[in-house]
C-alpha cells in the first residue's frame, strides 16, 4: 500500500509539474502575443500619422510649386531661388535624426537630446520650478 501511495504521489507531482510548465508556456505565448498586438497598434497609428503628414506635404508642395511658377512667369527668378533655398532650409531643420535601427531607442535618444537642448536654452529654471511645485502639492 505505501508503494502505491508513493507511485500515485509521484504521478501526481509529474502531472502537476507538467501542467504548471504548460501554464507558464501559455503565459509566455500570451505575453508575446500581447506585445505583438501593442506593436501592431502602434505601427498602425504611425502609418495613419504618416498618411496625414503625406497629405499635408502634398498640399503644401502644390502651393510652393504654384508660387515658384508664378515667380518664374513674372521674371522674378532670384525671388524664386531665394524661396526655394528657404524651403530647403526648413526641410533640413525638420529632419529626424536616426541614431540606430531600433525605433524605441531612437525615440528615447531624441527625447534626451530635446531635453538637453531645452536645458541649454534656459528651461532649467522652469523644470526645477515645476518639480518643486509637484513636491509641494504632494
Amino acid at each position: 500500500m505505501p508503494f502505491v501511495c508513493c507511485v500515485a504521489y509521484l504521478a501526481f507531482l509529474l502531472y502537476n509539474s507538467k501542467k504548471k510548465q504548460m501554464q507558464n508556456e501559455m503565459k509566455l505565448i500570451r505575453n508575446n502575443l500581447d506585445l505583438q498586438l501593442s506593436q501592431a497598434v502602434r505601427e498602425i497609428s504611425s502609418l495613419r500619422e504618416s498618411q496625414t503628414l503625406t497629405r499635408q506635404y502634398r498640399h503644401d508642395m502644390r502651393h510652393h510649386l504654384q508660387y515658384v511658377s508664378t515667380c518664374i512667369e513674372n521674371g522674378e527668378v532670384e525671388q524664386a531661388q531665394a524661396y526655394i533655398s528657404g524651403i530647403c532650409k526648413e526641410i533640413e531643420a525638420q529632419k529626424v535624426q536616426i541614431y540606430c535601427e531600433n525605433e524605441a531607442v531612437n525615440q528615447r535618444r531624441s527625447e534626451h537630446m530635446c531635453d538637453r537642448a531645452a536645458l541649454r536654452r534656459g528651461f532649467k529654471k522652469n523644470i526645477l520650478h515645476l518639480y518643486l511645485w509637484d513636491i509641494k502639492s504632494k
